[in-house]
């Protein structure tokens, strides 16, 4: 972080309250090595979040995403940053009435259905609605495997049809992505055959959602480094239908590593001496941070650390390879506003700070203003590229 640092240093010397520092370099080489992978084949999405900020939206914009909302403060979101109502797709599972109706008057045309009860609200409340069927899947076959739902998308799409509704899309489960060779060649193949049959009815499939990162369970699964293998699936299954674009969400792969949080330490506390600590589990100090399980630190608090990165920056530091067990506190007196974890630290003083890099792109927006938790200062910039780095096209 060292030239980040001297960038960021100004803001931290001016006491900001924490400091989320984003390198567009990092997403744009991280879109490019997808590019270069599966070249024209996919298209991707990001998920948007409540307090996802606009000038990274339109970043993404400008890279050609799509983006999938859940809530009309999301779809403003996108608004704000410029993202046209084509571009955006209500994606939540709530049809309530009225929900749908304050997502209508934002004027976007899209979202999806799963179900044949939702056909009449879609016909009432929007009825020039652009809809994506979500396929299910069936119960497991004598083969322990389950099977796509293809009967009963194909009667949710007959029922739009005769409802007069327009149906162009196909959302799979996000989760078949990081199967296995087998298992995910056969539901490419029956969600192939949904589309031609969709097609021989009058039914225009024109996009096709094939997975997600966020649910890629397997952690030696990479889609670039299985791209070779993935790229020729979907050429061999989808490449004769004509008119179709394969979308695959990629949410967590363009934003993991572009983010990283300063957060200053704002109260210090001992809490016993480090002599009377034997076991590894006990903190001897309490430090408490300006962000905290109600603010970008949600997903930190809330697991043991183990394979968490996490650094202290202190000027003038006497001697970083001591460090002492502690406890890091939020900002809120809440008592749920603490770290799971014991998190071995140099000694810190208030002013203090300590930086977690990678924390995502979504790790801003599960912020919230509970008890008055200070707004954090967004910074952007694009790394200079080194020698030996070629320039992203994009």
């Amino acid at each position: 972080f060292a030239d980040e640092k001297i960038m960021v240093k100004p803001l931290l010397q001016n006491k900001a309250s924490s400091v989320v520092v984003c390198n567009l370099k990092s997403i744009s080489l991280a879109y490019q090595e997808l590019v270069d992978t599966y070249g024209d084949l996919l298209s991707y999405s990001y998920i948007v979040e409540e307090f996802s900020d606009a000038t990274f939206l339109e970043f993404l914009k400008d890279l050609g995403f799509s983006f999938q909302c859940w809530t009309k403060g999301q779809i403003n979101a996108c608004k704000t940053a410029g993202i046209s109502n084509d571009n955006i797709i209500y994606n939540h599972f709530s049809t309530e009435e009225t929900i749908l109706r304050n997502i209508k008057e934002t004027g976007i045309k899209k979202s999806f259905i799963d179900e044949v009860d939702d056909i009449e609200k879609f016909k009432t409340i929007w009825p020039d609605v652009h809809l994506s069927i979500l396929m299910n899947f069936t119960e497991e076959n004598k083969f322990g495997m389950k099977c796509l739902n293809f009967e009963y998308a194909k009667n949710l799409a007959t029922k739009c049809k005769e409802a007069g509704l327009t149906v162009n899309g196909l959302i799979l489960p996000s989760t078949l992505f990081n199967k296995s060779t087998e298992i995910r060649k056969s539901y490419f193949n029956e969600a192939a055959e949904f589309i031609k049959w969709a097609h021989n009815s009058g039914t225009q499939i024109t996009n096709c959602s094939i997975g997600a990162d966020n649910a890629i369970e397997d952690d030696n699964f990479c889609i670039v480094e299985k791209g070779a293998e993935i790229s020729a699936e979907l050429k061999s299954i989808f490449g004769g239908i004509n008119g179709l674009k394969l979308t695959f969400d990629a949410t967590i792969t363009v934003t993991e590593e572009a983010f990283n949080l300063y957060v200053q330490v704002i109260g210090v506390k001992k809490l016993r001496d480090e002599t009377e600590v034997d076991a590894k589990k006990v903190a001897t100090t309490a430090y408490y941070l300006t962000e905290g399980i109600y603010g970008c630190l949600t997903y930190f608090f809330e697991t043991e650390l183990d394979d968490v990165d996490y650094e202290a920056y202190k000027e003038d530091i006497e001697d970083t390879n001591s460090h002492i067990k502690t406890v890091l506190w939020g900002p809120t007196c809440d008592s749920l506003d603490v770290c799971k974890a014991i998190v071995d630290l140099p000694k810190l003083d208030i002013g203090d700070w300590i930086i977690f890099p990678s924390i995502g792109g979504q790790a801003i927006s599960l912020r919230s203003d509970f008890n008055w938790v200070d707004k954090y200062t967004m910074v952007y910039y694009f790394a200079a590229m080194e020698e030996d780095e070629e320039e992203p096209k994009k």
